[in-house]
C-alpha cells in the first residue's frame, strides 16, 4: 500500500504488453479511487477481450443432491405465506381509497409529491441555464463534411455546415409557455462504461452469436412544458447501431441512412447544396460500390490511422433489398476470390470486399483496403473493440437518425487527422479544437430531417471531468462564438453570388441563439437544437460558401508583404517569454497549443513556428504522444524553458531529476521538418533517437559526463579510498 501511494505507475508497453491491456491495468491501479474501475465485474468485462473465447465459457456445476428438497420447502413456505400477503394487500387497498393523508399518517413519514412543478424544479436544478448560439454548427457539423471528402477519391454525405437560414423561418425564442418538448429520461445508458466488443451481444453471449444487447433499451420520454432552458425532445427513438463488419482501430465513424435521406424533399436539397464536386465524388463511389445511394439503407464510413497520410477509409453497406453473392459479384465487376482462414473475401480494382454471413448483419457487405478487409475476415465479421468512451457513446447512437458522427477527438488534432483539414478546410481545425476544449474522450453528433430539423451533440470527458462542469464550460465557449463569427465576417469580402446571404448572416445567428440548449443527460454533456426543416439545406449551402471564401478575398487578391521585425530564427523565438498553464492536457494537444501561442506572439515576424512530435521515436521508447500531462503552470518563462518543463513533465521515467539526467528520455531539439526537410521546426523526440539521428541537443539536455569529456576536464581515476 505504501508503494502504491508513493511510487508512480510503471508503463507496461516496454515489456511487450499490448497498449490496450496496459491501459486497463493503469485504470485498475489508478491512485484516485474515482478513476479506478468500480467493481470486480467491470474488471472482468474489461479483461474478457484478452482471453481465449473457449476459456470464457465455464461449464456450470452439477446441482447438489439436496436442491430438490430445498425447493420443495420453499414452495411450502410460499403457500403458507400467501393468505397473509392477500390480507395485507386488501388492507393497503382500503388505505389507498381513504386518501394520501391516511397513508402518511400510518407510515409516520412525509412523502414528496411528484407534481409537475416538482419534476420541473428537480430537472432545473440538474440542467444548466440556456446557453445558445447559431455559429456553433460552423465547426461542429463541418466535421461530418471533413470525414466524408476524399473517400475513394472523395465522397461525402455531409460537408461544412453553417447556420444560414432565413430569419423569418425561425420562430422567436420560447418565453416559458412553449410546447411540451423536454426529454425527462433520454435513451438509457448502458450498464457499464467499458471497452467491450462494439456489438449488440450481451456479455454472456458467445462471440458472434448476434444476440440482442441487454443494455440496448429504447427511449423513455416524459414530455413536460418548456421553460426555455431544458433540452429539446428527440424526434426519434432508434436502437444503437451495430458495428458488424467494421474494421478494427477506427477513429471516426459516419453513419448515414442514404435511401431515407434522399426520399425526403429536404434531404435531396441538402445533397444538391453540396455542389458539383460532391456530385462527381458520389458518382465515383457508387460505381465502386455497385449501388446508388437510393438503394442503400445504411452506410457506415470509418476512418483509420494511415501514417499521417489521408486516413484509410472503409464502407459498411447495408442494402435495402437482399442480394445473392452472384448479384453482388456482378455489381462489383467480378472481383477475384481469396481466403483468410475459413472466410472468403474478394479483391478488385476498387479495393477489397467482404460479404457478411451473420444473421446480425444481413444484407451487409464491407468495401475497404485489402488489409482492413482481411482483419474483418479474421473476426468473421464480428464487431471490433472500441475505446472505452467511444463504446459508451456508440450505445447512445440513435439508429433512426439520418446522420450520426462518432469521433475520437484526439484523432482530429494529431498527425493522422491533419490531412482531413486540407486546403480551405484548414481554417476549421483550430476553432474546432478550441470549441471542443480539453479532456474530451468521445464526441457524438447527429441530425435528423423530420417535421423539423434536429441537431444533437453528446460529449464524454475524461474520468476526472464531471459532466455538469464539462457542459458548463462548453456552454461558456458557445457564448463566445457569435461575437467571433461577427468579427470573422468583418474580414470577409464575399463574392456577389452570396453577398446578400452574407449580409443577413449575423441576424440569422441572433435568431438561432434562442434555439440551442445545453445540459446533461446520462452523464453526458448534451447540446441540441430544433429548427424549421428548411434550415437544413440553408445550413449546408451557407457552410460551403463560408468555408470556400477566405478572409480578405476579392476578385483580384494580392497578398500583403510581411512587415519586417520580430524574431528571425527559431533560436530567437525560443527566447520569447510567455505564460502557459493548464489543468489536464494530452502531450500532443499541449504542444499544439503552445505552438499556436508562440505563433500569435510573433506578431509582425515572418517566421513560422511549429512543434512536431516524432511518433515513431516516442513509440520505440514506449512513450505515447496522447499521454496526459497534468497541473502544468509556467508564468513569464521563455518558450525554451516551457518546452523543457513540458517534456520533463511528460517523461515516463520518474528517476529523471534534471534535463541532463540519463533517465530523461523525452526531449526537444531544433531539426528538419519531416514533411519539408528544408525547413527547421521544433521536434519532440527521445534521447536515443536524437543520438541515432545526430541531432544537436540543447545544452541543458547534454549528459553531464558527456559535457565534461567534451571540455577536456575529465578527472583521472584514483585507486584506494578517497
Amino acid at each position: 500500500m505504501a508503494r502504491h501511494a508513493a511510487e508512480p505507475i510503471q508503463p507496461l508497453e516496454p515489456f511487450g504488453v499490448p497498449q490496450p491491456l496496459a491501459e486497463r491495468v493503469a485504470y485498475m491501479m489508478a491512485k484516485n479511487p474515482a478513476v479506478r474501475y468500480q467493481s470486480a465485474e467491470v474488471v472482468a468485462e474489461q479483461l474478457a477481450p484478452f482471453v481465449e473465447p473457449a476459456a470464457l465459457q465455464a461449464t456450470p456445476p452439477a446441482p447438489p443432491p439436496t436442491l430438490a428438497s430445498y425447493e420443495a420447502l420453499l414452495r411450502q413456505r410460499q403457500a403458507a405465506a400467501l393468505p397473509v400477503a392477500l390480507s395485507a394487500a386488501s388492507a393497503a387497498a382500503e388505505v389507498k381509497e381513504a386518501g394520501p393523508g391516511i397513508q402518511l399518517a400510518i407510515s409516520g413519514k412525509r412523502r414528496p409529491t411528484d407534481s409537475a412543478a416538482a419534476i420541473l424544479k428537480r430537472r432545473q436544478d440538474q440542467q444548466r441555464r440556456n446557453l445558445v448560439i447559431g455559429g456553433v454548427l460552423v465547426v461542429l457539423l463541418s466535421v461530418a463534411g471533413i470525414v466524408g471528402f476524399n473517400m475513394l477519391g472523395g465522397f461525402s454525405l455531409l460537408k461544412e455546415v453553417v447556420e444560414v437560414v432565413k430569419p423569418d423561418d425561425i420562430p422567436p425564442p420560447d418565453d416559458g409557455g412553449g410546447p411540451a418538448v423536454k426529454v425527462a429520461n433520454a435513451k438509457a445508458e448502458a450498464n457499464k462504461p467499458a471497452v467491450v466488443p462494439a456489438n449488440d451481444v450481451p456479455p454472456a453471449s458467445p462471440p458472434g452469436s448476434g444476440g440482442p444487447a441487454a443494455t440496448n433499451v429504447g427511449f423513455q420520454q416524459e414530455v413536460i412544458p418548456d421553460d426555455g432552458n431544458l433540452l429539446w425532445a428527440s424526434p426519434t427513438t432508434g436502437q444503437p447501431v451495430s458495428f458488424h463488419c467494421v474494421p478494427p482501430l477506427g477513429q471516426c465513424f459516419l453513419i448515414v441512412r442514404p435511401a431515407e435521406l434522399l426520399a425526403s424533399e429536404e434531404g435531396a436539397k441538402v445533397l444538391a447544396a453540396l455542389g458539383p464536386t460532391f456530385a462527381t465524388q458520389r458518382a465515383a463511389w457508387e460505381a465502386a460500390a455497385g449501388f446508388p445511394l437510393e438503394e442503400i439503407e445504411q452506410l457506415i464510413v470509418s476512418l483509420h490511422n494511415n501514417d499521417a497520410q489521408f486516413p484509410r477509409t472503409s464502407f459498411v453497406v447495408k442494402t435495402r433489398e437482399p442480394q445473392t453473392t452472384e448479384q453482388l459479384l456482378s455489381r462489383w465487376k467480378n472481383p477475384s476470390p481469396a481466403q483468410e482462414g475459413m472466410a472468403t473475401y474478394y479483391t478488385g480494382a476498387a479495393g477489397a470486399y467482404y460479404i457478411s454471413s451473420s444473421p446480425a448483419a444481413e444484407r451487409t457487405f464491407l468495401m475497404a483496403a485489402p488489409r482492413d478487409v482481411i482483419e474483418v475476415a479474421k473476426l468473421a465479421g464480428n464487431p471490433p473493440l472500441l475505446i472505452r468512451d467511444m463504446e459508451r457513446l456508440r450505445r447512445s447512437i440513435d439508429g433512426d437518425r439520418h446522420v450520426n458522427l462518432l469521433v475520437y477527438p484526439q484523432f482530429l488534432f494529431n498527425d493522422d487527422g491533419e490531412p482531413l483539414f486540407a486546403a480551405e478546410r484548414a481554417k476549421v481545425r483550430r476553432p474546432l479544437g478550441w470549441l471542443l476544449g480539453d479532456g474530451l474522450q468521445a464526441v457524438l453528433s447527429s441530425l435528423h430531417l423530420g417535421n423539423e430539423f434536429y441537431f444533437e451533440l453528446r460529449m464524454l470527458g475524461s474520468l476526472d471531468r464531471e459532466p455538469h462542469k464539462l457542459s458548463a464550460e462548453f456552454g461558456e465557449r458557445l457564448n463566445q462564438v457569435p461575437g467571433g463569427l461577427e468579427d470573422y465576417f468583418v474580414q470577409l469580402t464575399p463574392p456577389a453570388y452570396w453577398k446578400k446571404l452574407a449580409f443577413r448572416y449575423p441576424g440569422m445567428i441572433r435568431q438561432l441563439r434562442g434555439q440551442m440548449r445545453v445540459g446533461v443527460e446520462n452523464d453526458q454533456a448534451v447540446v441540441n437544437t430544433v429548427l424549421p426543416i428548411a434550415a437544413a439545406h440553408n445550413l449546408v449551402l451557407g457552410g460551403e460558401l463560408l468555408i470556400a471564401t477566405a478572409p480578405g478575398e476579392t476578385a483580384v487578391a494580392v497578398a500583403a508583404a510581411p512587415v519586417p521585425g520580430g524574431p528571425k530564427t527559431l533560436e530567437e523565438a525560443l527566447q520569447l517569454k510567455t505564460t502557459y498553464s493548464f489543468d489536464s492536457q494530452s502531450l500532443e494537444f499541449a504542444m499544439r497549443d503552445l505552438a499556436a501561442d508562440v505563433q500569435g506572439n510573433l506578431k509582425s515576424s515572418s517566421l513560422e513556428f511549429a512543434i512536431k512530435i516524432i511518433g515513431e521515436d516516442l513509440q520505440a521508447d514506449g512513450i505515447t504522444r496522447n499521454q496526459t500531462v497534468r497541473d502544468f503552470k509556467q508564468e513569464n518563462q521563455t518558450v525554451a524553458d516551457i518546452l523543457t518543463a513540458l517534456v520533463r513533465k511528460a517523461n515516463p521515467d520518474p528517476a529523471a531529476t534534471a534535463p541532463d539526467h540519463p533517465a530523461q528520455k523525452l526531449l526537444w531539439v531544433i531539426g528538419p521538418d519531416p514533411e519539408d526537410p528544408g525547413k527547421q521546426v521544433i521536434l519532440i523526440t527521445t534521447r536515443a533517437a536524437a543520438t541515432a539521428k545526430k541531432y544537436t541537443l540543447p545544452q541543458h539536455f547534454v549528459l553531464k559526463n558527456t559535457a565534461t569529456k567534451a571540455k577536456g576536464k575529465t578527472k583521472p581515476k584514483t585507486k584506494g579510498n578517497p
